[in-house]
């Protein structure tokens, strides 16, 4: 059976892997303008090319600094709908240059700009990671202690949206492109586990590449997880 997930490649962290045989893929190598900030230009020519992507699927999408590609994806959701943000930081901070959209500011920019984004739940994010008083009421924080109960301050009656950077997890898991957090493993396939067995899940994806070879073998069981939350096998 043709499948729906896909990698999205900005880089190449992908190199020598091999869980990804088989995906559709997006080269997005050429865009310029897409390191850490994302400038209009290159937001044209990349939500053109996303375009054909299912929504319903797991995307990879590469390393941290491109994690702002969860936005083009979500732009596409047609509901309302709740996004389980798995993420060391907030991503809620203010853009330092105006209208650029980078990988800090990504998800404030989705509940700013997309009304049917009625709430973010952040799961594993640091103490130090702030989020604007402008959006605090849409935003509840899990710890990562907490993270099997995350689907339990999601709202029940919307779909769900993931969005899993692996710099949440502790480095005893793997290595990724940026400081990193606490959960293990084992914690966060529970947490995602129970939201695909109580919500419906409209799509997800995955970045936090680094030099790490244990992120094949990760990206592997993330990928087979996700397909069956998205198939409601879990």
């Amino acid at each position: 059976m043709e499948t729906k997930d896909a990698l999205i490649i900005m880089s190449d962290a992908y190199n020598g892997q091999h869980f990804h045989k088989g995906l559709n893929r997006v080269d997005l190598r050429d865009v310029p303008g897409t390191g850490g900030y994302c400038d209009g230009a290159a937001q044209r020519i990349i939500r053109e090319r996303l375009s054909k992507l299912p929504l319903d699927a797991v995307h990879f999408i590469d390393g941290g600094n491109y994690h702002y590609l969860s936005l083009f994806l979500m732009e596409r959701v047609r509901e309302p709908f709740v996004l389980a943000l798995f993420d060391r930081h907030s991503d809620m901070q203010p853009s330092a240059f105006g209208s650029l959209l980078s990988c800090g500011s990504w998800a404030l920019a989705v509940l700013e700009g997309q009304p049917l984004c009625r709430q973010i739940v952040l799961v594993g994010a640091g103490d130090d990671q702030t989020v604007p008083e402008s959006v605090e009421e849409s935003v509840i924080r899990v710890s990562a202690a907490s993270a099997a109960d995350a689907y339990r301050y999601l709202l029940s009656d919307l779909p769900v949206y993931i969005s899993l950077d692996k710099d949440v997890l502790d480095p005893s898991v793997v290595i990724t492109d940026w400081d990193q957090g606490v959960m293990t493993e084992a914690s966060l396939f529970e947490s995602l586990i129970a939201i695909g067995k109580t919500r419906r899940v409209l799509g997800m994806d995955i970045c936090g590449e680094g030099d790490d070879g244990r992120h094949d073998a990760l990206n592997g069981r993330l990928l087979a997880l996700g397909q069956s939350i998205l198939n409601g096998r879990t």
